[in-house]
């Protein structure tokens, strides 16, 4: 992959279409564009192969606003990105029919995206080592993260209040996957404190 794109970039800076002090800038649009690219395919695959295509074009567009604004885990390979959040897609799909056969009252749900938009609204944006932002860009991060969310919580009151109870239980699963994706960063950083905390204690000794 990486060959690919420096092949691709030389023709490109050999052809004069891009400047060499450009190169940077490219190559990492050129990689953005391949993880997406590479994941709305498989998405679409698994919505297909599952017969849950809604569900899935309801994960997809619920998902990408809120985790690019409102960060968390970003794997350190495209394929490792994929697989990830691929996964992810299976996990909603899969609960989201097992919790719409259980028929749970909606209080339950409600409870949840209580506490799920309490994290996420106290706790965004979380960066990460692939992605680190800025106190400027976490400020401007925070508010489009936010407006994005309380926009979905819109949409699943619409869908709820018109008998869309599915819809609006996949978009419940998908602020959970996003909670989960900001809270793994959160316990990463923690250890590795505690690891750096360590060391620091042994060296002093």
């Amino acid at each position: 992959m990486k060959q690919l794109l420096e092949r691709l970039i030389e023709k490109q800076i050999g052809a004069g279409i891009i400047a060499e002090e450009e190169a940077e800038v490219y190559r990492y649009g050129y990689m953005i564009l391949f993880e997406w690219g590479l994941n709305l395919i498989i998405a679409g695959l698994i919505g297909i192969l599952t017969g849950a295509l809604q569900t899935t074009l309801i994960f997809l567009i619920s998902v990408i606003p809120l985790r690019s604004f409102g960060g968390g885990y970003h794997a350190s390979t495209p394929l490792r990105c994929a697989v990830i959040s691929n996964a992810a897609l299976v996990f909603v799909i899969g609960l989201s029919e097992w919790l719409w056969v259980l028929h749970l009252p909606s209080g339950v749900f409600f409870l949840c995206e209580v506490v799920l938009t309490g994290y996420y609204i106290c706790h965004v944006p979380v960066d990460s080592a692939y992605k680190p932002l800025s106190n400027r860009e976490k400020q401007v991060y925070a508010i489009y993260a936010r407006v994005f969310y309380a926009v979905e919580l819109m949409i699943m009151a619409i869908l709820y209040a018109t008998g869309r109870e599915k819809a609006g239980i996949t978009i419940m699963l998908v602020h959970l996957f996003v909670v989960f994706s900001l809270l793994s960063v959160r316990i990463q950083r923690k250890k590795q404190g505690y690891k750096e905390e360590k060391i620091h204690k042994l060296i002093n000794r």
